[in-house]
């Protein structure tokens, strides 16, 4: 098994720990979200903005390390996956919110997005200490200037 695919796993297993430890109020959130949504068509929408905000950010994550691993200037990929991420998660967030009809509110339909906003920190991290070490090694690798 090769390097990539373990990183890969081990960091899908942080993502399933982490909904894993989550689990109760993400089901007591869209649980509540449910019962005071205006429709069920409303509660579709509420569920996927959630998932779109859970899983968006990851799941692009992946998508990068792959891209990543094919181009040469992989610090540029790790750059534009930053704010990228925060766009899938702000933009789940917007939909999970508008679909409960009291949109930026502090309710418990907004716990739902606790594990959103753990593995969005969680690939944001990784990206910002991949860039970094992108940068370091692109720095060493310049020819001297004297």
């Amino acid at each position: 098994m090769t390097m990539h695919r373990v990183n890969g796993a081990a960091y899908g297993a942080v993502a399933v720990v982490v909904f894993l430890v989550c689990a109760q109020d993400v089901q007591n959130a869209l649980l509540w979200l449910h019962d005071y949504s205006s429709s069920t068509t409303m509660f579709g929408v509420g569920l996927a903005g959630t998932a779109f905000a859970s899983f968006g950010p990851f799941l692009l994550s992946l998508c990068c390390w792959r891209l990543a691993a094919r181009i040469h200037a992989r610090w540029a990929v790790h750059l534009l996956f930053i704010p990228c991420a925060y766009a899938f998660f702000y933009i789940g967030a917007f939909v999970m919110d508008t679909a409960d009809g009291r949109p930026w509110t502090n309710e418990p339909a907004d716990h739902a997005l606790v594990p959103a906003s753990l593995l969005l920190c969680l690939t944001v991290l990784v990206h910002a200490v991949a860039l970094a070490l992108e940068i370091g090694a692109m720095i060493r690798r310049r020819p001297d200037a004297s």
